[in-house]
């Protein structure tokens, strides 16, 4: 499978980068590919109507529960004093996943609020859908880390976030 790999032009040096290495099946031989995503391009890409119109919004979706008590949690892929932190509008902010080659979706970002969710006994949740036809915008040849600040109380009205927040129905 041949694929394209790009830099993303557009990132900052605090942006977050999600990270994703795929599992050898037992037995397989070789190095198990790694993935590197711009979370914080995508955040911005969605906070365009075009950007937006080109993910899939999946509304109203059942928190997941047993999958986070048997990934998230017992994984300890999430900080404790960053999951009590969490505040609106950034809680209720959509997760990001990504189409999978098998039709299945990979969780780019949203582990924090999933985990708080999950504690709060929140029934449902929204997400984004980024189809891999759009991958080749966000994905990194390098790895990186990133901060995201999800304490800041209020995103601007006039805010191009502001926007995104609007149309997947947070106040």
């Amino acid at each position: 499978m041949s694929e394209q790999r790009v830099f993303v032009i557009s990132g900052r040096p605090t942006d977050e980068v999600f990270s994703y290495e795929e599992k050898l099946d037992p037995g397989e031989k070789g190095t198990p590919r790694c993935w590197h995503f711009n979370v914080s391009a995508m955040l911005r890409h969605v906070a365009t109507k075009e950007g937006f119109a080109e993910c899939i919004p999946l509304r109203d979706q059942p928190v997941p529960r047993a999958w986070i008590e048997r990934h998230l949690i017992p994984q300890g892929l999430h900080e404790e004093k960053r999951v009590a932190q969490l505040i609106e509008p950034y809680l209720s902010t959509p997760v990001f996943l990504l189409q999978w080659f098998d039709g299945s979706v990979v969780l780019a970002d949203g582990t924090h609020r999933m985990i708080r969710w999950f504690r709060d006994g929140r029934a449902t949740h929204n997400a984004l859908v980024f189809p891999k036809a759009i991958w080749p915008k966000f994905q990194l040849d390098i790895p990186g880390r990133g901060t995201l600040d999800v304490t800041h109380a209020r995103v601007p009205d006039d805010h191009p976030i502001g926007d995104f927040l609007k149309r997947m129905g947070v106040k």
